[in-house]
């Protein structure tokens, strides 16, 4: 009788997708059976371009921000080194010319989000904090949107975090004089 039971489930199931057919059909998400979607997809970025959401002009700002992202890194020192000899940008045989890089990419993301300038003091940016820090997060972090949109408003938070990263885009295509 358990074999009849293990033959029975079976043709039950035959007619229903698989975890890994719906998550394909839904762009990454799964319905769980207390009917939670939960995210199984990629970044808010490429669900985003798969869904054509942003514009040419926007996908060339966000392109702008990951290139000077990866010339800075994503760590921040906690001690100083005042050696030049143990200074952690020549520790790797780096040229001159790419510290250079890695000091204008610095300074450009410290011209549109702010930061402390040369005289030591913070210059705000041109995009305001909760705003930059929303953008950062979806596109750097890859921080699913809903919840980085959750922390402007409590409607539609996913829906904000798209918004937000739009803005954010336009206006850094806008100052930067971004060619697309």
């Amino acid at each position: 009788m358990a074999r009849a039971a293990k033959i029975s489930t079976k043709i039950k199931r035959a007619g229903r997708p698989t975890k890994g057919e719906v998550a394909r059909k839904t762009g990454g998400t799964e319905r769980l059976l207390d009917g939670v979607m939960q995210n199984h997809g990629a970044s808010p970025l490429t669900r985003w371009k798969a869904a054509m959401e942003l514009t040419d002009s926007q996908l060339a700002a966000i392109g702008w921000c990951q290139k000077r992202w990866a010339l800075v890194g994503h760590e921040q020192r906690t001690t100083a080194s005042y050696d030049e000899r143990t200074s952690p940008a020549n520790d790797d045989g780096e040229s001159g010319a790419m510290i250079l890089r890695r000091m204008d990419a610095s300074d450009d993301l410290k011209r549109v989000c702010g930061g402390n300038g040369m005289s030591g003091e913070y210059e705000s940016g041109y995009i305001p904090r909760a705003y930059w820090q929303t953008f950062e997060n979806c596109i750097r972090f890859d921080e699913p949107a809903g919840t980085a949109g959750s922390r402007l408003g409590r409607s539609a938070p996913s829906v904000r975090a798209l918004t937000v990263v739009r803005f954010v885009a336009d206006i850094i295509a806008d100052k930067e004089r971004l060619q697309f």
